[in-house]
């Protein structure tokens, strides 16, 4: 990214040979070699020393098949890791364009972090802190189960320097927090820093990406100090993930050297223990975990979380830690450098403390800074013989992104004195290159479009306008965000918004208007390293009364304009009027409405999981009147967002009876009466366009395990389950036909399989297709030559995807749709609340440019998950924003995390979090269940613009503007390159969007 950083580093590490340098990678480009590269080999496998590299002539790579247990890689034993020290590994990667599944493999093989890659070069680095005993310790790079080449070059190896946040005396570093006295600690293991924290003391265990690897003999010990404050009762919390065997001891010590036992763990498990209260008061609390044989068996654990918590004096300060890594590339005798500050929330300015260890004054040293958004900043600095100084540089960084620092002191000629480099990532939330001043004062007025996540920090936008400018299709929904920042509280702030008129008078009524207040949920466990510490837009509660501002904060409002279909084209303009105690302002809005609508059916076709027992139990309702209504408007809202529930009859499913005669035969009942009647309702008035059929009878599973069905006794795979299922299914299908739902109907009875289980799908599927042929089976699994002519319609998770293996089963007459869930993580287009904005958005566009014809996601208001929350205990997702894992054979109280707001696009109304208080509400948006609703209805301009094409060629119309449409239906590289490759941006989204509306319009107006 910063390749004059790169120059400037190679200037001055060669002239600065002299020095105490510190030592380097050898290699790590791969330019020297014969038959391979100098100090690497290749374990096994499938492996290659290229004749390409990122920026030079080689680099390495590893193939994988995909299959089990399948892994390789290239390993270098000439670096030593010392004991105990923090390092930071970097390295560019890519994978080939049609690799699947498995991981990417980095670090060493005591440190290791595995990665998901894109078919770009990509720079990936973190931190880790090497154990006591490195004596067999090797770097590694490669692949697990991966199915595909993967390429690195540029690997480079560090030792780094931790900074962590300072404040008066205190100092706290990622994962710890202060709050009203309250202590917590909690290493984000998923971070930066990987193992590393300001608590850890030693250890003697692997690290596997986010998680101890614990073994025989096995420890990790924490050292808890809190400044000064003296501790008063604290307690440790410990998960195990993954586990075979052994168990987990968990002992504390006041000193570090007498242990008492406090608790133990085995199995799957989490739990507290509390620190013996004849320790306290004490300033220092020291924890091992250790790893125990038990039952004879040895000891093979993981441990995804640790957790300490401790009651301080009341007069501790109120601060949230951070911790940045400085990787030291250059140090001289002359001088002593320490690190005081890289800033705060946010890299914002440099402060050294420096000390010139030498007898001579050292004149005019120059002081610098560069990779700050490609700027250099520097300035003269003069330090007396023998003095210290405090330093220090300020520096703006407005665009979100990955940034790599480097601060360099050196004299004018040379040579260079110290040079440490960092990196650092910059989440779209905090990023200030957007958005437009209207009014600054006690209460500043700034607007954004929708496709933003907006922080509560950001400041001010440097642009300003004059109003808010938005456009619209007919039969559109189109968001923006109006923001208010108040120097000071303020309370009972009101918003009204007037009806939208044209020059004629013609109105489109504030009835059409929606306004949301933007609420943040604070994630405590980024979701991978897109993600970050910190409070993130996604609740959208609806405006129903006055609010109260706090001072310097953004409080967005999102609000959602509707352009009814039957509007007359043209430009609309009204008022928003922003009403506080003693202060009131207007805003001007204005919007465009195209001269085409949206067409009333969805092209793109849809199906997202949705639980009604959810909503029973989160918005405490008692009869079924009471259920039936509030699930109504959650249907409704999955209509109004052109999105469809797997079941929206599944209040009302068809009945069906088997009962066994005396003959051993079985009569099949079938009773269609409730289900019409919601059918009726959800498919044909609503238009929802899509719905799962249960399959009465039919077995089922996932990868993990799987069950046969049964009918009247008799077991799938006999000929007595099959005539009866046949008698059953084959009235479905004809009673769906003849209603006009069957092309809306699939069947998905079988998840992601495993190939162990492609025999048992392939039978499923061969029963289905016989007993009732006209049904559609679905199946969430890429394209196998094993499952070959038993789907109709491929559902794989998207970075499994191959458009070439597509397009050749598109031409066999089968359909693709795919899915997002826990995984895929960066860099592919994800769910997370901690991700851009751009993504839920783009996956429409991706959708589009690949030919794919349907999305799907697991579930869409999964707000708890029973192994964390054993009812009648609930999660709040306002409170708490990750999505736990649940299911798969975990036993209650296992902790694993599938990230922030997987499967949560809908949210209970706020209402209904207070205990057993009832709410008749509907459900409470999400920004991204928003930005599926945009993407959708983008796929629907593009669908549009196509369809107007075909309509002019089918009548021979002979036009340039034809051929002009037609390359806008290709997306450019700006908006979507790959799966991988797309924009943070949404700027060259609404550009396209524009172009293509301004096309249909030129289209329309085509003779035929």
């Amino acid at each position: 990214m910063f390749k004059g950083v790169a120059m400037l580093f190679f200037t001055f590490y060669f002239a600065s040979l002299c020095m105490s340098s510190v030592n380097n990678l050898t290699n790590g480009s791969f330019e020297r070699g014969t038959d391979k590269p100098d100090g690497w080999s290749l374990s096994g496998g499938v492996g290659k020393w290229e004749n390409e590299g990122y920026e030079s002539e080689h680099s390495i790579s590893v193939t994988g098949t995909g299959k089990d247990e399948d892994s390789n890689y290239w390993r270098c034993d000439d670096f030593k890791l010392l004991p105990r020290q923090q390092y930071r590994v970097s390295f560019f990667a890519r994978v080939s364009p049609n690799a699947s599944s498995g991981n990417v493999i980095t670090g060493s093989n005591i440190i290791n972090r595995d990665y998901s890659i894109g078919t770009k070069w990509e720079k990936r680095n973190f931190v880790f802190t090497a154990p006591d005993d490195t004596s067999g310790a090797f770097l590694r790079f490669g692949q697990w189960q991966k199915s595909g080449k993967v390429w690195f070059d540029n690997i480079d190896i560090k030792p780094v320097v931790a900074i962590h946040r300072k404040a008066e005396n205190l100092e706290l570093g990622d994962g710890e927090t202060l709050q009203d006295g309250q202590y917590k600690f909690r290493p984000n293991f998923n971070g930066e820093g990987s193992n590393s924290s300001r608590a850890l003391l030693s250890h003697t265990v692997n690290f596997n990406s986010n998680r101890w690897v614990m073994g025989n003999n096995s420890e990790v010990i924490y050292h808890h100090k809190i400044g000064d404050f003296e501790q008063n009762k604290a307690s440790v919390t410990v998960e195990i993930g993954y586990y075979q065997g052994g168990k987990c001891t968990v002992e504390a010590s006041p000193d570090g050297r007498d242990w008492q036992l406090i608790g133990t763990l085995s199995g799957l498990s989490h739990d507290t223990f509390s620190v013996p209260e004849s320790f306290f008061p004490t300033k220092e609390i020291f924890v091992r975990l250790r790893g125990v044989e038990e039952d004879e068996k040895s000891v093979n654990f993981q441990i995804y979380g640790y957790s300490y918590e401790a009651e301080l004096d009341k007069s501790a300060p109120n601060m949230v830690g951070y911790t940045k890594y400085m990787d030291i590339l250059v140090s001289s005798d002359d001088l002593d450098v320490k690190i005081l500050s890289l800033g705060d929330t946010l890299p914002n300015f440099v402060s050294l403390r420096v000390t010139n260890k030498t007898k001579s004054d050292m004149e005019k040293l120059i002081f610098s800074v560069e990779g700050a958004e490609d700027k250099l900043l520097h300035k003269s600095v003069s330090i007396p013989a023998g003095e210290t100084k405090d330093i220090s540089m300020n520096f703006n960084i407005q665009k979100a992104g990955d940034y790599e620092l480097m601060i360099v002191l050196e004299f004018p000629n040379g040579p260079v004195l110290h040079a440490m480099r960092t990196f650092f990532h910059i989440p779209q939330l905090y990023a200030a290159d957007y958005g437009y001043l209207l009014s600054k004062g006690e209460c500043s007025l700034w607007w954004a479009e929708g496709t933003y996540k907006i922080s509560k920090e950001r400041g001010l936008p440097d642009v300003s306008k004059d109003g808010i400018y938005i456009s619209a299709a007919k039969n559109e929904y189109e968001p923006f965000q109006l923001v208010l920042n108040a120097d000071k509280d303020m309370e009972n702030i009101s918003i009204k918004i007037d009806d939208l008129k044209n020059s004629e008078g013609q109105a489109i009524s504030a009835d059409n208007i929606d306004i949301s207040l933007v609420g943040y949920v604070y994630v405590k466990v980024p979701t991978d390293r897109v993600g970050s510490i910190g409070y993130w837009p996604d609740p959208l509660p609806p405006y129903k009364k006055p609010f109260s501002l706090k001072a310097g904060e953004n409080q967005p409002l999102w609000i959602t304009v509707y352009v009814p279909s039957d509007v007359p084209a043209g430009d609309y303009k009204g008022k928003i009027a922003i009403n506080g105690e003693n202060w009131s302002k207007d805003v001007d809005l204005s919007l465009h409405v195209w001269d085409f609508a949206l067409p009333e059916e969805t092209h793109v076709r849809t199906a997202f999981g949705f639980s009604p027992g959810s909503v029973r139990q989160y918005h405490n309702l008692d009869t079924n009147d009471e259920f039936r209504s509030v699930v109504d408007k959650y249907y409704q809202n999955f209509a109004n967002h052109r999105i469809s529930p797997y079941d929206s009859m599944s209040i009302d499913p068809i009945k069906v009876e088997f009962t066994r005669t005396d003959s051993g035969e079985v009569d099949v009942k079938v009773d269609f009466e409730a289900f019409d009647r919601s059918a009726r309702r959800y498919l044909d008035e609503l238009g929802l366009s899509s719905f799962r059929l249960p399959l009465h009878g039919m077995g089922g599973g996932t990868f993990h395990s799987r069950r046969l069905g049964e009918i009247a006794g008799y077991q799938q795979g006999t000929p007595e389950h099959e005539a009866a299922f046949t008698k059953y299914l084959r009235q479905v299908q004809d009673h769906l036909e003849a209603n006009g739902w069957l092309d809306k109907t699939y069947t998905y009875w079988f998840d992601e399989p495993d190939p162990k289980d492609y025999d048992f799908v392939k039978d499923g599927m061969a029963l289905i297709h016989k007993a009732a042929p006209k049904i559609t089976r679905m199946l969430t699994e890429q394209p196998e030559p094993e499952l070959y002519g038993y789907v109709e319609i491929w559902c794989p998770v998207t970075f499994n995807y191959n458009h070439e293996r597509a397009e050749e089963r598109r031409k066999e007459g089968e359909q693709f749709w795919w899915y997002v869930c826990t995984g895929p993580k960066e860099p592919y287009c994800t769910l997370f609340i901690d991700h851009y904005a751009t993504e839920m958005r783009l996956w429409l566009w991706q959708t589009y440019k690949y030919k794919v014809e349907g999305i799907l996601v697991w579930q869409s208001n999964y707000w708890t998950s029973n192994l964390v929350f054993p009812p009648p205990s609930r999660q709040n997702p306002y409170d708490d924003p990750m999505s736990y894992q649940t299911g798969y054979g975990r036993p209650v109280g296992y902790i694993g995390y599938w990230g922030n707001g997987d499967g949560r696009f809908l949210y209970p109304p706020l209402e209904a979090m207070a205990e057993n208080v009832k709410s008749l509400d509907g459900p409470v948006n999400s920004i991204r269940w928003e930005m599926l609703r945009e993407g959708i209805e983008d796929y629907e301009y593009f669908w549009l613009l196509s369809d107007t094409i075909k309509r002019l060629k089918g009548k021979n119309v002979i036009n340039p503007l034809i051929d002009e449409a037609s390359k806008l239906l290709e997306i450019p590289e700006n908006v979507v390159k790959s799966m991988t490759e797309f924009t943070i941006d949404p700027k060259p989204i609404y550009e396209h969007r524009q172009k293509i509306a301004q096309m249909i319009e030129k289209l329309m107006d085509v003779e035929y």
